[in-house]
């Protein structure tokens, strides 16, 4: 009788074992789902190039039409995104003068000179703005005064901004360069990790997701990469090169090459859609994807809006100048900038022109939004903040 009742309580032990696995399954999966798609879309800040972790430039709204609030003048050419946080915002020249400004003025709170040229974005986590400059170095400054905490010399330029993801509560920065590699470092003092080594160039940042970087390069490979292990999982060849960096929404990667092709690649890292403009006009920028649409620019100012699910073109933009730059969505409207110096806003579902301002001088530096402001820096070196207005 006594060994009846062991059996059936080792029997019922195990049982609650394998309940309670199926449990945590079932619920990491939620969690993952949750987290791919509540992540997708910028709502705050803007910490980071393209807004979010992703990569997608999806933001709450965008106005219909807005005014001039306050402008600002670097010494050089500004050819890096813009990065806001807790009312300040962030960004470098071409001669490597680091600025802080107040978002709602447009005051210098700072700035300082850090190295010999910034085209990245910087990024902006837990206090610290993190920046790689042409002159080969990764840089950790003070958000609060610009004390630069640690530098990371790599000795190639450094294009591309930073992402950034956590392991075990501690936070890792990964970058690429033209040393051809993903470098990943300890936020805290520098130190790398670990790096992934490619065949060419880096220009783009990596995108982050549920533990996945995914990046492309110069050498024509969507790379993905365990974050835990600093391992690649799985390289797709797309035959040109990738010059920006990949979009990723619910869990799908959106990428643009140079060779005139846009690509929708699942987390298997199968091909789900491909499309391939008429016009036969190189991708040199980011796809911006919402649930709805991905939309991308071509080199020849057409902007292309794709069913997000099967890749359909529905509508189009045409702009006056060459396209050097994401676009950035909301769930009805796209924001989008040019090198004749004009921005425009537009309807996604019928491709119709809502507002458009010309600023005078090329714009190559990434769209900012930060609340009811669109900010957009120009190649002569001006900063201009604009409002929302209904």
């Amino acid at each position: 009788m006594k060994k009846k009742v062991i059996k059936w309580l080792v029997i019922e032990y195990i049982i609650l074992i394998v309940i309670a696995i199926l449990f945590y399954q079932h619920s990491s999966k939620l969690a993952e789902q949750k987290s791919s798609k509540t992540t997708a879309k910028t709502t705050g800040s803007w910490p980071i190039f393209r807004g979010n972790q992703q990569l997608n430039g999806y933001v709450k709204s965008i106005p219909k039409k807005a005014v001039v609030a306050w402008t600002f003048k670097a010494e050089a050419m500004v050819d890096a995104g813009l990065v806001c946080d807790a009312d300040r915002m962030y960004f470098g020249n071409s001669e490597g003068m680091f600025y802080c400004l107040n978002v709602n003025t447009g005051k210098i709170v700072w700035k300082k000179k850090i190295s010999d040229g910034i085209n990245a974005s910087a990024l902006l986590v837990d206090g610290v703005c993190y920046v790689g400059s042409q002159s080969g170095e990764f840089l950790a400054l003070s958000m609060a005064d610009g004390k630069i905490l640690w530098r990371h010399e790599i000795g190639e330029q450094i294009n591309g901004s930073a992402n950034f993801f956590r392991e075990q509560g501690k936070l890792r920065i990964i970058f690429g360069a033209y040393d051809f590699k993903l470098h990943c470092l300890d936020a805290k003092n520098g130190k790398e990790e670990w790096s992934v080594k490619t065949e060419n160039y880096i220009n783009g940042a990596p995108a982050v997701n549920n533990k996945r970087i995914i990046f492309g390069g110069c050498d024509g490979y969507l790379r993905t990469v365990d974050a835990l292990l600093g391992k690649e999982k799985n390289k797709l060849k797309l035959k040109s090169y990738i010059p920006a960096s990949p979009a990723i929404y619910d869990s799908i990667t959106y990428v643009a090459l140079y060779g005139e092709k846009v690509f929708a690649i699942n987390k298997e890292n199968k091909i789900l859609w491909t499309y391939e403009p008429n016009d036969k006009s190189a991708f040199l920028s980011s796809p911006a994807v919402n649930p709805d649409f991905v939309v991308i620019g071509d080199r020849d100012g057409l902007i292309h809006i794709l069913k997000r699910l099967n890749g359909k073109k529905v509508a189009e933009f045409q702009t006056t100048g060459d396209i050097a730059v994401g676009q950035i969505v909301s769930d009805k409207r796209a924001l989008a900038a040019d090198k004749d110096g004009f921005i425009y806003i537009f309807d996604l579902f019928s491709g119709k022109e809502i507002w458009t301002y010309q600023i005078g001088p090329a714009i190559t530096a990434p769209i900012t939004v930060y609340g009811d402001k669109i900010i957009v820096a120009d190649n002569d070196g001006n900063i201009t903040a604009f409002k929302g207005t209904k």
